[in-house]
C-alpha cells in the first residue's frame, strides 16, 4: 500500500481502482469495487467489503457492507484469489509514533 486507502476489484474505463483483480482471475466473479483496504492512525487495517460477494478473511466470510481487521499473515480470499496480507511493522511502529506525538501536543 502507498497511501492509507486502497481499493481493490475490477477496473473498467469509467471505473479506475488501486488493486485490479480481474488481471489475476475470473473477472466476471469480482466487482468493479470489491473492497477498501484502510490504514487506521493506530496501525490496524480493515478490509471494508464494498461488493456483491463475501470476501473470505482467514476462512471466515466478511459479507457486503461489512469490515474486518487485517492482521498480520491473514488469508484474504476473493473470488478464487488467495493472497496473504503483510504487514510491514517497522513502518506501523513510524505511524504509530507520530499518531502518539500528534495526540500528545
Amino acid at each position: 500500500m502507498r497511501s492509507r486507502e486502497i481499493t481493490i476489484g475490477r477496473a473498467t474505463k469509467a471505473n479506475q481502482i488501486d488493486v485490479d483483480l480481474s488481471l489475476e482471475g475470473p473477472a466476471w466473479k469480482i466487482s468493479r469495487r470489491q473492497g477498501i483496504i484502510k490504514l487506521r492512525n493506530n496501525g490496524d487495517f480493515f478490509i471494508a467489503n464494498e461488493g456483491k460477494r463475501a470476501i473470505y478473511i482467514d476462512g471466515k466470510p466478511v459479507l457486503a457492507g461489512n469490515k474486518q481487521k487485517l492482521n498480520n499473515n491473514s488469508v484474504v480470499e476473493i473470488s478464487c484469489l488467495r493472497f496473504i496480507f503483510l504487514i510491514n511493522q517497522d513502518l506501523i511502529t513510524v505511524i504509530r509514533n507520530e499518531a502518539h506525538k500528534v495526540t500528545n501536543t
